[in-house]
């Protein structure tokens, strides 16, 4: 009971600062904040291409940010138009808004199989080496490698890295391999 008290008290807090925040504006600023805001959004769901983007909306002062990622170079500059586009916007910041490409599912299959090739083929190379492909769970998004798991060594931890490192169209490796003797 006492838990439920301080997170009522809390969001209580919470919202009271919000909404004293909000109220400490000329009402017309607010109104008009919130107005441009909201308009963005609406044209942003309507919009077809748009419609699955995660961005978020941030309008203060006739400044819009915004914020999150897009698909594409047709969504980013579709979207920057629309802001552009609605009445209130003086200015647009753009600075945390990103272009994450999606990779075609083949190219990530394609790069898991060689990067097991490529472990394989070490593996083959230097048997008293072996870094223990058994051992390793590799899975590839968006062209990235992400390798957990566990190796004997510090040397062979840093050997699996160089390998998968040298794997044609990978973006990059998140390794999350522990030591861990035999």
């Amino acid at each position: 009971m006492r838990n439920i008290k301080v997170a009522f008290l809390s969001a209580s807090l919470l919202l009271s600062s919000v909404t004293l925040s909000a109220s400490s504006l000329p009402k017309d600023d607010y109104l008009d904040n919130a107005t441009v805001t909201a308009a963005i959004k609406l044209k942003q769901v309507k919009d077809k291409l748009l419609s699955p983007t995660k961005v978020k909306v941030v309008t203060d002062n006739h400044r819009t940010q915004l914020i999150g990622s897009v698909e594409s170079e047709t969504q980013f500059k579709r979207l920057l138009k629309i802001a552009a586009e609605t009445e209130g916007v003086e200015k647009i910041d753009i600075s945390n808004l990103l272009v994450v490409k999606e990779v075609n599912p083949d190219i990530d299959k394609s790069i898991q199989s060689w990067a097991r090739l490529r472990l394989d083929q070490y593996n083959n190379l230097n048997p008293k080496h072996n870094v223990g492909r058994k051992s390793l769970n590799l899975e590839v998004r968006n062209a990235n490698i992400y390798v957990t798991g566990y190796v004997p060594s510090i040397q062979q931890k840093k050997d699996v890295f160089r390998i998968l490192s040298s794997v044609p169209s990978a973006n990059k490796i998140v390794s999350d391999i522990s030591i861990q003797s035999l």
